[in-house]
């Protein structure tokens, strides 16, 4: 997997230690609102979507990226491209992705993230 910088960002693999944060932004009914059915999803849950955003990068080459903070090293959720099964009426296609914790929301980094993985 290819690491890509933005002058503020690191979009990474995901490591051990995201498990955590990612599940605590899953947890935020506000992040999780827009998601499916705007379930919250608990640690269990995230680590299975972990996985599989992991082995969606092995099996088509792409997938979503662990967005880190350059400043501080903080997990601040994912973006990426994904295929989105969920929408059966769209496909074939493939999505550009992005979930980020609320108290990132508004700073322009999904769409920093996102242009930088388009390009």
């Amino acid at each position: 997997m290819t690491e890509i910088r933005t002058p503020r960002l690191l979009l990474r693999s995901w490591h051990d230690d995201d498990l955590v944060p990612m599940a605590d932004i899953n947890a935020d009914p506000r992040v999780m609102r827009w998601i499916d059915d705007g379930s919250v999803r608990d640690l269990d849950h995230t680590a299975e979507a972990i996985e599989r955003w992991e082995e969606e990068w092995d099996e088509e080459g792409f997938g979503l990226f662990a967005v880190e903070l350059l400043a501080s090293g903080e997990l601040i959720g994912f973006t990426g491209l994904s295929v989105p099964e969920f929408l059966p009426e769209v496909m074939p296609a493939v999505a550009i992705s992005w979930r980020l914790g609320s108290q990132f929301w508004g700073q322009g980094y999904a769409s920093e993230a996102a242009h930088a993985t388009l390009e």
